[in-house]
């Protein structure tokens, strides 16, 4: 299946808009996500994989994006849900392009109810 969703809001005072569309193949076991946006006078887009590894708790994450005349950043990562489809914790390495390259780490916390 696929989801739809768009979302509006304002990031360090810049007003911005942003089209999401998740598409599911292979029973779930691999979903991609597309977005498209645009902040302040720039174009936004990502393109992302979620990719079930061991279910129905471990996925790896892999993601690019960027704006419009920006080099683009990638990272990977894991999602692990302690509680499936409840609480989640990943974590990712990513790289951000241009003079100097620059990487980084995330760690992340997710609570649904």
């Amino acid at each position: 299946g696929y989801g739809l969703a768009l979302s509006a809001g304002s990031f360090g005072g810049d007003p911005y808009v942003n089209g999401i569309a998740s598409f599911s193949f292979f029973k779930d076991w691999s979903v991609i996500h597309t977005n498209l946006g645009y902040l302040k006078d720039r174009a936004t887009w990502g393109i992302g994989l979620e990719q079930l590894v061991y279910a129905p708790r471990i996925y790896a994450i892999l993601e690019t994006f960027g704006e419009r005349g920006d080099m683009p950043t990638q990272h990977a990562g894991i999602r692990f849900w302690v509680i499936p489809n409840r609480f989640q914790i990943d974590s990712t390495v990513g790289r951000q392009s241009g003079e100097p390259a620059q990487r980084f780490y995330s760690v992340g916390l997710r609570f649904l109810f």
